[in-house]
């Protein structure tokens, strides 16, 4: 991960005392950038990058870019950084996957640039002759980008908290997939144009369910194959679940081939139900496996903390970026690790949340799976972006891979609804049956229990905890403002808005569909939960 951060003054002119607050602004994105920064004054606008170094960690691979009076920041990889980069081998001067884009841009422009990406980015690209920058996002979002405007200033960062309390009253994320591009001379935004979505497919692919089945599993060793390219060291994080324990089967087989063991990483409770299952999956995979066993009172006590660094209010987001935050900050501080596996987006891609159970029909389940990918940049991806970032981290998401979304997208939906399994439901069966030689059979078919749930025992789960810690009068929660949800999440937005003042989201309450569960996101509300399943 790393920081990208610029503001562009529309008369040129930066005063003592806002040069003052841009550079405090500016240090708020260390944490992501733990490696090297730089700041400095080109033209009309202060360009800042904070540089967590994985490709080439020499200094030939800080950024910004400079190619002619263009200046250009990524926060990002490139993961077809070998193919792209071959019309420049006589130019390039750092073996970093992002030396690329400058030259890409001045060649192609940047929406045929991105086209030609494949990878997961943020991109800021300012050039001080035609006095433009321009922003661009990769479709699903897993690479945060934030801008906003006033009279004086257009400014971006990588992150909200740097651009709040510079008097930017509009500051918003770049959406998924978008390119905004602006003249901080004349004020006048040129475009904003989204040039790739995973909502662009057109007709439903005719290949049948076994072959479905050997291409998803070809599809996602290879992303976890092209995401592998580091020149620091890899971990996983591993729950015990099905997704993260694919993962991590894979990455540990793939290591293996070079001589190296990997290592595997799992957070829960002392009564955690995932902690028993990510023993089994370290066993069978010969992970070098660690765990970090967390105290109720400790993680309550984390929770502003959280807040603060996801910068969402979501209750569920917040219930899970406690525990997988604490994980992240344990592993930088103990562990030589900076890039670290994932297996998130695969419930969203492969209708994997219990509550598609009660989907009436496929095709319903298939449209409610891609609203899920298409809003994943507010929830899951947030939280895995903010949780390692914040801690120093490098997050990698195999599950949302170009082709492999593409593929599953274009899928029969009938092939990703829950279907039967020697005489019981199962979700995300297609995918089980695809890995399941690869994982103790315990896990592969094991049931769908959420991170935020299975982190702690199911008799009483961590929400329940969290309940009772906001309703009680000892831990000084008077001063809760009422915005009209319930006590949890008027919690969360009241630490929001504590450490936010222009930053003003409207995040939807991520709640399951087809279920009569009010107000209460938890799986474990569903009727068809059965916690002896879990």
């Amino acid at each position: 991960m790393c920081g990208i951060f610029f503001i562009c003054s529309k008369t040129g002119i930066f005063t003592d005392e806002s040069i003052r607050r841009i550079l405090s602004n500016f240090k708020l994105l260390k944490r992501r950038g733990p490696d090297q920064y730089a700041l400095t004054i080109v033209g009309n606008c202060i360009i800042g990058f904070q540089r967590l170094a994985i490709n080439d960690t020499s200094s030939n691979g800080m950024q910004p870019f400079q190619l002619g009076e263009s200046f250009t920041m990524c926060n990002g990889e490139i993961y077809n950084y070998d193919d792209l980069k071959s019309e420049y081998l006589n130019i390039l001067k750092s073996k970093s996957d992002c030396e690329v884009l400058p030259h890409m841009i001045s060649h192609y422009g940047i929406e045929k640039t991105v086209q030609l990406l494949d990878g997961v980015f943020a991109i800021a690209h300012i050039n001080t002759t035609a006095k433009t920058v321009s922003l661009a996002r990769d479709r699903i979002g897993v690479k945060p980008v934030f801008y906003g405007e006033s009279d004086m200033f257009f400014a971006a960062a990588s992150e909200a908290k740097a651009l709040d309390g510079l008097s930017l009253p509009n500051i918003q994320q770049l959406k998924p997939g978008s390119i905004v591009t602006y003249e901080y001379d004349t004020y006048i935004f040129q475009s904003v144009s989204n040039v790739s979505s995973v909502l662009n497919v057109s007709s439903v692919s005719s290949v049948s369910y076994e072959e479905s089945r050997e291409t998803i599993r070809r599809l996602l060793i290879r992303a976890v194959q092209k995401r592998m390219t580091s020149d620091r060291d890899i971990g996983c994080l591993l729950s015990g679940g099905l997704d993260s324990s694919i993962i991590a089967s894979i990455l540990a087989n793939e290591m293996q081939k070079n001589g190296k063991k990997l290592r595997t990483f799992s957070v829960g409770f002392p009564d955690s139900t995932d902690i028993i299952y990510a023993r089994q999956v370290a066993a069978h995979i010969q992970s070098d496996h660690q765990e970090y066993l967390i105290k109720y009172e400790d993680a309550l006590q984390r929770i502003e903390d959280v807040v603060k660094a996801t910068e969402t209010y979501d209750t569920t987001t917040i219930r899970a970026s406690t525990p997988m935050y604490l994980l992240c900050e344990w592993i930088n501080k103990n562990f030589p690790d900076k890039v670290i596996f994932s297996g998130e987006g695969s419930d969203e891609l492969f209708c994997g949340y219990l509550y598609f159970h009660n989907a009436p029909n496929a095709q319903e389940a298939h449209t409610d799976s891609l609203r899920l990918v298409n809003e994943l940049y507010q929830y899951d991806v947030l939280r895995a972006d903010r949780c390692t970032a914040g801690n120093g981290l490098e997050f990698r998401e195999p599950f949302l891979d170009k082709d492999l979304v593409d593929f599953v997208v274009a899928m029969d939906p009938s092939y990703k609804i829950p279907s039967t399994h020697e005489s019981t439901i199962f979700e995300k069966t297609i995918l089980r049956e695809a890995f399941s030689t690869d994982l103790p059979d315990p896990v592969a078919w094991r049931r769908k229990a959420a991170f935020s749930d299975a982190v702690s025992s199911s008799e009483k789960p961590w929400y329940q905890w969290i309940h009772e810690y906001v309703k009680n009068d000892k831990n000084d929660k008077n001063d809760i403002t009422d915005y009209g949800g319930t006590t949890e999440s008027n919690y969360y937005k009241t630490l929001f808005y504590k450490y936010f003042k222009d930053y003003k989201p409207t995040i939807p309450l991520w709640l399951p569909r087809w279920c009569n569960v009010g107000s209460e996101p938890s799986a474990t509300v569903l009727n068809v939960y059965n916690k002896n399943e879990h």
